[in-house]
This record gives C-alpha cells, structure tokens and sequence, in this order.
C-alpha cells in the first residue's frame, strides 16, 4: 500500500500544474458530466410469468445497460433464490408489498436513504419511470442552452404554489441577463461567446399521475422534506443535475443568487462527484443535444484516473440544501490555493524522503 502511495505522491509531482477551466459550471456540467446511475431492483419469487418477464424486458431495454437513454441499470432479485443480503435487508423494509416489486435507489445507494420510488411491476409505472411530461420539458430547456431550470415541486395548496411561483420569479428577474467566456480551449481571449441566459420555472404538480414517479424522487432523499407541507424549489443544471432542494419558507434574493453565481462562475473542478447536487432519472439524448454545440474546454487529462489511489469523500448521504450553495461559492475560491498547499506539502514530502536515503547511505 506504501509503494502504491509513494507512486501517486512521484507522479502528481512530474505532472505539470493545470488550472481549472474558465467555461461557466453549468455549461461544462451539461457538456461532459455523464449522469449517475439509479439502481432498479424488480422483486420476485420463482419464474416470473410471460407478460411479467415481457415488461422486465421492456425496462431493461431503456436503461442506458439496454439500447435505451434512461440512467439505471436493471437487478432482477428472485427471492426464491436467497439473493445477497443487501437486496434481503431492502425487501425487509418493504410494506405490504405485492410481488412483482419495483424499488429505485439513488446513486447514492445507501440503506440509510429512502428509496426513490416503490410500486408494483406495471406497464405504467415502467412507461413513466424515466420520462413525463415536466421532464421532457426540463431536457428541452437544458439542451438548448438554459443555463439553470429552476423546478417548483408542489405542495398541492394552489394560493401557496402561486405565491411562491410569483416571488421565484421575482427573483429571477434580478439576475445577470448575459454571461461570456472563451470559446476557444487555448485561451485566446479574443476568441468569446456571449451567451443570453434564461432561468424558466416549472411546475411539477406532486400528486399528478404522469409526475407520480418523478415528485417521489425529488422529495424522497430526505424525510424531513418529504414530509414538509410547503412547495420546494430545486434549481437543476447540465444534464439534470438538481443543486438543491429548497423549501419555500428559504427562498430568498441570497440564496437565487447564490445558486445563479456559482453555476455562472468558471468551472474549478471537473470532477463532477466533488460538486454539489444529485442527478435526476431522466431518458435524454444528451449528445444528440449537443452535436456540434460543445464550447468547453477538452475533458479532464488522464492522470484524474490517479484518484482511485488516494481515500475520497463519499457524497453525502441527504438532499443537498441551501447551504450547500455558498459552500459551494467559497469552494470555486478556494479552490488554487487548496491545489498550491497540496502540492507544497508533496514537494516537501519528496524532499525529506530524499534526505533521509541520502543520509542512511551516509
């Protein structure tokens, strides 16, 4: 283990020190960061039958694992068959649950976190687990170049709605209307694009049918907000990466803006796991999208890949919240002289290594 550390330790050395890209964070998040897989387990007990193996077929056909574009992958869990104890755990806190049982995690596949979505094996539930009307939409704003979707999950109290849906706009409306940033991946300053910047709103209606599936898994991260009687405001960016949750009783001028900065901001970091948010169920051509429209600089160089030799920062394990957005802000700032005092200390690392051999030579 000592070897593998003083390996990643000599080559974060050699390599030259790269700064952080200079596109805006949601315009590089939708051009390179590939979307988190959910997980879908389908719960049985013994043979499925024809029209039941039929729709597990069908959902496995439009996971990203199949010929489709929806972000899950697809576990078959026979019961009968004493599957791995995880998958046991998770069939025990299912309730009064009729087999076939679909049940959907969150990337973040923790037993700690409730499931994104339960319901029984149904053509339905499979037609609507990716895509709905309010998603189809989200994909069109995105793709076309709306810097942030601001999602207003409702309560169901039509006055509460409207009223935060008025005040959201509000907001908006104080928000920078242009951004600009270089187009050319060299650097050449003179080379820019200005782009107009658009903040839509919409409404997802949380006891509606077509958004049932979809509501579940913007609530459910985290059980206070699930159980919350007010509207929630989630700002969604790149390839439906939602970077908050916000109950109504929160929204403010501060926090618009602080979400509208950081997303504006130059891109510190491209690793998409070390930026705040969670990534959304949807079934999007992302790259058909963009065909032709990429503005960023080049994806990150090989040497991230040196990252499975060192100890990471598991994602939290809750729905980020609103201070998660200025946290955000301090972290762009802080970002070069976090890499700068890294460096220092591997630079003096080296040096006491080299010392120490020279002098048992001695």
């Amino acid at each position: 283990m000592a070897g593998r550390w003083l390996l990643a330790v000599l080559l974060l050395m050699g390599a030259p020190w790269l700064p952080a890209c200079s596109t805006p964070v949601f315009r590089y998040a939708l051009e390179r960061w590939t979307p988190s897989l959910y997980e879908v387990i389908v719960f049985h007990r013994g043979p499925l039958k024809t029209n039941e193996q039929t729709l597990v077929h069908a959902l496995q056909d439009a996971s990203v694992e199949g010929s489709g574009l929806a972000n899950y992958t697809v576990t078959v869990a026979d019961l009968a068959a004493s599957p791995r104890e995880a998958l046991t755990q998770l069939w025990e806190k299912q309730t009064n649950a009729p087999l076939p049982w679909v049940v959907v995690r969150y990337p973040i596949n923790s037993l700690e976190i409730p499931s994104a979505w339960v319901g029984p094996l149904t053509a339905q539930n499979i037609l609507l687990l990716a895509e709905s009307p309010v998603r189809r939409e989200l994909a069109t704003r995105l793709g076309k170049g709306d810097a942030l979707v601001w999602l207003l999950l409702e309560s169901g109290n039509r006055a509460n709605d409207d009223a935060l849906g008025k005040k959201l706009g509000g907001l908006l409306e104080q928000t920078p209307g242009r951004v600009e940033f270089p187009a050319d991946p060299s650097g050449d300053e003179s080379n820019t694009v200005k782009m107009t910047l658009s903040f839509p709103v919409l409404r997802v209606p949380r006891e509606s049918v077509p958004e049932s599936i979809f509501s579940s898994i913007l609530q459910n991260p985290d059980p206070e907000l699930s159980a919350r009687k007010e509207p929630v405001i989630l700002p969604v960016f790149g390839r439906g990466r939602a970077l908050a949750a916000i109950p109504a009783s929160q929204i403010s001028l501060d926090v618009v803006r602080s979400a509208t900065s950081y997303l504006l901001g130059a891109c510190s970091c491209e690793v998409k796991e070390q930026n705040p948010g969670f990534d959304l169920l949807l079934a999007v051509d992302w790259e058909g999208l963009l065909e032709g429209k990429r503005l960023s600089d080049g994806p990150p160089p090989g040497l991230i890949s040196l990252a499975s030799l060192m100890p990471t920062n598991r994602p939290t394990t809750t729905i980020p919240t609103t201070t998660n957005l200025n946290a955000a802000q301090d972290a762009q700032g802080a970002g070069s002289l976090y890499h700068s005092v890294i460096y220092s200390l591997l630079a003096g690392l080296v040096l006491v290594i080299a010392a120490s051999w020279y002098f048992m030579r001695k």
